[in-house]
């Protein structure tokens, strides 16, 4: 289903005010399925059913989290001129506009991006993230300041011990909904793409540190992964450890959110940009090779998920990122439940 929604903004390289277009969003989709008097009910068994509406009757508790690599601007000199930082700064913050998380996990950010962001986006957003010394690299968590109080805030610089070794953040935020008093984890992360090995030390990092929280309050684990399927009949493809990394992350009580949404998953089965007819890692061209996957939210069994998206909108007909935006709405678990 294909929306076309005109937005005016607010951009600031400019100081004035414009009319952007904002296509292909699956937001208005979302808000619909999320209304249970939009469901058909005979789609689903009595007893789904039953369910989808009794969670639906706390919507209004609902928490957005959006995971997002923004992509740097160190190497624009590579990218046709309508996708480099200066044109894509505004189609990038319209979108976040758009999109209305709660919590918004970033890679990919350098200081001078980060900086104009927030100087846009301080008044609704804290920002909490650490420097990859390797490369200037800042990920991070952005939180809605009416929304959530901080409780607790760590991170790793993660070192694999292996040959060309590609340090990398792992942030964690602990935060306090104000509306409901409900506590819980969210973490972000970014695996280095050009080692698998790395990859694999990095899972197992991660895992550990996850698990350590997920047996005491809800748990969200989000980022890019890189995760590339092993797909043999796609032999141009550059890795095939996806399936595997997959695994050591949900071994324990992590399971892909994709899996468990309630309400299903929206939007492409993709979340990098270049063109199924292509499929040569062009960015900026289409809406991926199904199965592509590289962004995901992870979550325990302490939160019941809504809704799984992945937003393919363009804004004035052009990707804001390289990657697209993955969506998932949720509720802390009905502790009667």
């Amino acid at each position: 289903m294909r929306f076309q929604i005109i937005v005016s903004c607010l951009i600031i390289t400019t100081a004035s005010v414009y009319s952007i277009e904002i296509s292909d969003t699956i937001v208005p989709l979302i808000e619909r399925v999320e209304k249970a008097e939009n469901l058909n009910p005979t789609k689903y068994s009595k007893n789904q059913y039953e369910h989808i509406v009794h969670v639906l009757s706390n919507i209004e508790d609902r928490i957005r989290l959006v995971t997002y690599n923004m992509l740097y601007n160190i190497q624009d000199q590579n990218l046709e001129e309508q996708d480099r930082w200066p044109r894509r700064f505004p189609r990038l913050l319209q979108l976040i506009q758009w999109l209305q998380p709660d919590i918004l996990c970033s890679q990919e950010l350098h200081q001078d991006q980060l900086s104009i962001l927030l100087h846009e986006m301080d008044e609704t957003y804290a920002f909490y993230g650490k420097e990859n010394k390797n490369n200037g690299e800042i990920d991070g968590i952005f939180i809605r300041k009416a929304r959530f109080e901080l409780i607790d805030f760590k991170e790793w610089m993660i070192f694999p011990t292996l040959p060309l070794a590609y340090p990398h953040v792992l942030i964690q935020l602990v935060l306090c909904d104000n509306k409901t008093q409900e506590i819980f984890s969210v973490f972000n992360t970014h695996l280095p793409y050009f080692s698998p090995d790395q990859r694999e030390y990095s899972a197992h990092f991660i895992l550990k540190q996850v698990e350590a929280v997920s047996q005491r309050m809800p748990v969200f684990l989000a980022g890019d992964f890189n995760v590339i399927p092993q797909r043999q009949d796609m032999p141009e493809l550059p890795f095939f450890d996806g399936e595997y990394i997959q695994r050591i992350l949900t071994q324990g009580t992590l399971k892909d959110t994709m899996d468990e949404a309630l309400l299903g998953h929206i939007g492409p089965i993709a979340t990098f940009t270049n063109a199924l007819e292509r499929n040569d890692g062009t960015p900026f061209k289409g809406t991926g090779v199904p199965g592509i996957i590289l962004d995901r939210i992870y979550s325990n069994q302490k939160s019941l998920i809504l809704v799984h998206g992945i937003e393919p909108a363009r804004v004035d007909n052009h990707f804001p990122s390289d990657h697209m935006p993955v969506i998932v709405d949720f509720l802390i678990r009905d502790k009667k439940e």
